[in-house]
């Protein structure tokens, strides 16, 4: 399946040149898949009329089976209160308290970076597992209250490899088939028989991705866990503010002030729940974040910053005019080193245009 292959682009880029922006393939089983290449077809498709193209019962099944019911494994209504649970996530309150965190953790990169390239040293850098490192730590520090990866080691955290083979294997083209059984193999017993059906099944790949969702669960549970002690640590000491800073505390007080019918029920927004010390002044306990909404945040998250981080670095390292031009406009905004406000920040206008074209391509 030349199609999802990790060195794709080529092939992709064949099918415009000779078929346009949409094309046919033939798919596993006699299926065939639309693959979509135009613009304007696509906003439709993910934006304006997302409703109507939703993913196949088989992907759905597959995705909560290996992150639970989070927005990767969910469609129509509860994809969207799950979205609208995130609207506060994006809000420029929230963002002006987390700029100093990715400041923080920008200065830990650099400074790692530099300690393995000197001047004259023409040492290669892989960048792309670097950027994987630092979206991770971004994630565990503004999302989970908690370092993941602090950068100064040289082999990443196993959650960081995890996440990038995960989401490798799980298009491979074995598991493309074998995921089409999945809405049938659940139904085959209890959970343990299940398992031991997977430990049994002679493919290389599909063992791979069972380590890999492994380690994504073990893994998100223990920072899940550190995340839970931060929280009651700031509480018991009387900083809430610090708390509710947290992404897990603004995206479970924000389901808790949702409208009825809006809001989510427990096994959607957690999966398994545990439990905070109660509020002084409303002597409620809050849900901290568990295992499903983690696994789906770290996962998706990382992945994607990790990527778009990736490709702006090597765009700008194709164009030093660009990035000379860049550097200069960030170096003016910045005061005490790489420390910068939300609103400098968000008032330059070429490094806005950088990652607006990076995005584009």
């Amino acid at each position: 399946m030349q199609a999802f292959d990790k060195d794709a682009w080529g092939f992709h880029r064949e099918l415009m040149e000779k078929y346009g922006t949409v094309a046919v393939l033939r798919a596993p089983l006699g299926n065939k898949w639309l693959l979509v290449s135009d613009p304007v077809a696509l906003n439709r498709i993910f934006t304006r009329d997302q409703a109507m193209y939703e993913e196949p019962s088989w992907f759905t099944s597959s995705n909560s089976m290996f992150v639970g019911d989070g927005l990767l494994s969910v469609t129509g209504d509860v994809h969207r209160k799950q979205r609208k649970m995130l609207t506060p996530v994006f809000s420029i309150k929230y963002l002006k308290e987390i700029t100093p965190i990715f400041s923080q953790v920008t200065t830990h990169l650099i400074d790692a970076l530099a300690s393995l390239v000197t001047a004259d040293s023409g040492t290669e850098v892989e960048i792309v597992g670097w950027m994987g490192r630092t979206a991770l730590e971004l994630i565990g520090q503004a999302g989970l209250g908690c370092s993941i990866d602090p950068l100064t080691n040289a082999a990443p955290d196993p959650l960081a490899s995890a996440a990038k083979e995960f989401s490798t294997l799980a298009f491979a083209v074995e598991m493309l088939a074998i995921r089409r059984t999945i809405p049938f193999l659940r139904k085959l017993g209890p959970p343990q028989f299940r398992r031991w059906l997977l430990d049994r099944i002679p493919i290389p790949n599909v063992q791979r991705l069972k380590a890999s969702i492994d380690t994504l669960y073990g893994r998100s549970s223990e920072i899940v866990a550190e995340s839970k002690r931060t929280v009651e640590k700031a509480r018991a000491g009387g900083h809430e503010d610090e708390s509710t800073k947290i992404l897990i505390s603004v995206l479970l007080q924000a389901n808790m002030d949702a409208a009825e019918e809006d809001r989510m029920p427990d096994n959607q927004v957690v999966g398994q729940m545990t439990w905070a010390h109660p509020l002084p002044a409303e002597r409620i306990r809050i849900p901290v974040l568990t295992s499903t909404y983690a696994r789906t945040l770290l996962f998706a998250a990382m992945d994607t910053t990790s990527n778009a981080l990736s490709r702006t670095l090597h765009l700008l390292s194709l164009h030093p005019n660009v990035q000379a031009k860049l550097r200069r406009e960030v170096l003016d905004a910045t005061t005490n080193g790489l420390n910068v406000s939300y609103d400098n920040l968000h008032n330059q206008p070429y490094l806005d245009a950088v990652c607006r074209e990076t995005l584009r391509l």
